[in-house]
């Protein structure tokens, strides 16, 4: 069952300044996010998760004649691009589309099960 609506009432009144603040941050947060556009949160995560300049993502890019590294499908946008790396040591490997990097992240980048995935998919 679920809590009452005087347990919220009372829990609101208790935490009410707090609660207030936190939507007070959160609308802030809001509105100065409608500034931002989708490739600039892109370029921030790249930076952040990579440490990766748009120049180096670029060069990178580049490299693979802006083609996914694995399919070989040419982006048409780089937003759609992923970035791989290793999970262990945080090595880039490259650029990724979408699909191959999440195949890639179900079989927890795990050689033997890629080796098991390919036998079965030989298998007539």
């Amino acid at each position: 069952m679920g809590a009452s609506k005087e347990y919220h009432r009372a829990y609101y009144l208790a935490h009410k300044e707090h609660i207030q603040a936190l939507n007070r941050k959160y609308k802030s947060y809001k509105k100065s996010n409608k500034t931002r556009t989708r490739r600039d949160r892109r370029w921030e995560h790249v930076k952040r998760a990579y440490n990766l300049s748009p120049e180096e993502y670029s060069k990178l890019l580049e490299q693979q004649n802006s083609a996914c590294a694995i399919c070989g499908r040419v982006f048409s946008d780089d937003l759609y691009a992923c970035v791989d790396h290793d999970h262990g040591d945080g090595h880039i490997r490259g650029v990724l589309c979408r699909k191959c990097n999440t195949g890639l992240g179900m079989f927890r980048d795990n050689l033997e099960l890629l080796i098991k995935a390919v036998q079965y998919l030989e298998k007539k």
